[in-house]
């Protein structure tokens, strides 16, 4: 899988809707589409290649030119089953929910055909480009072409029973609600020494019990999810001024060497590698 590339806004923000991070990404078959949990909404554009999102109803074939939005703290799965480039764009903000829902968005129906999908490309680059460069007055630009996004997927969600596939035993039953509430909960409280043995307990099971449910039903162990959330946390935290050991501490690890190596482990960078590596890739994308 081809590392994310993105830009962050760095502005407060706290207006109706705010563009925090935007950017893109090349997937391989059997990849994830950016669907970890994180706390902003994230819209995400699948501009060539396919995938199955598993949402409610059951699997949503995605081809190009589909979009789907996955609410904060919510972990979803969407697996490629082609070679894949997507683009994604997160934002928060006090009107996002309305915005939402004025568009036809609901948890049932997450997922939008991209009225053109030329424009709708060219506007997520725009933002990610906005971003990247902050020229003056930047962020309300993003949030501008963030609207358009919007405006352009108005109404263009087909009722589920006309896209799903039928459910796999596990996706409805209520090991699974049990097992997605638990992640959201590790995604608002990554920041926390959490234990299997407290996610168990939490879900109601065994831990050994929990343990094999909890990879049935997203493919990973508990450990292994806790740890890739904290590091698709601590990348964004790397490109702002913040210590590598206040990064550790943020997101749950107070051995900023132990941070260290899972960081190299999950990225192939250290943080301070990482780090550098962003800057001179943003410099060079910069450049004319």
């Amino acid at each position: 899988m081809g590392t994310p590339t993105y830009s962050v806004n760095l502005n407060s923000g706290g207006g109706e809707l705010t563009v925090r991070t935007a950017g893109f990404q090349s997937v391989l078959p059997g990849g994830m589409l950016g669907t970890y949990p994180g706390p902003n909404y994230r819209l995400n554009f699948i501009e060539s290649g396919q995938a199955e999102y598993g949402g409610e109803w059951g699997k949503i074939g995605l081809g190009e030119g589909d979009c789907f939005i996955v609410p904060p703290s919510r972990y979803i799965v969407a697996r490629t089953t082609a070679p894949t480039f997507f683009r994604f764009v997160t934002f928060e903000g006090r009107a996002a929910e309305a915005e939402l829902s004025r568009i036809g968005f609901s948890s049932a129906l997450p997922v939008f055909r991209a009225m053109d999908r030329t424009e709708t490309a060219m506007r997520f680059e725009k933002i990610h480009l906005l971003l990247q460069d902050k020229t003056a007055h930047y962020d309300f630009i993003a949030e501008a072409y963030l609207r358009l996004l919007l405006v352009g997927l108005a109404g263009r969600n087909d009722p589920p029973e006309k896209l799903a596939m039928p459910l796999a035993p596990l996706s409805s039953n209520m090991v699974n609600r049990h097992i997605r509430a638990v992640v959201e909960w590790m995604s608002a409280c990554f920041d926390l020494p959490l234990t299997v043995r407290e996610l168990a307990q939490k879900a109601g099971y065994s831990e050994r019990y929990f343990r094999k449910a909890f990879r049935r039903a997203t493919g990973l162990s508990p450990t292994e999810l806790l740890t890739r959330i904290r590091m698709d946390r601590a990348m964004l935290l790397l490109l702002q001024p913040l210590s590598v050991k206040q990064i550790a501490l943020t997101v749950g690890y107070r051995d900023p060497l132990y941070f260290s190596k899972l960081f190299r482990q999950r990225t192939g960078l250290s943080p301070s590698d990482y780090r550098e590596h962003s800057k001179e890739r943003s410099a060079a994308e910069a450049a004319p």
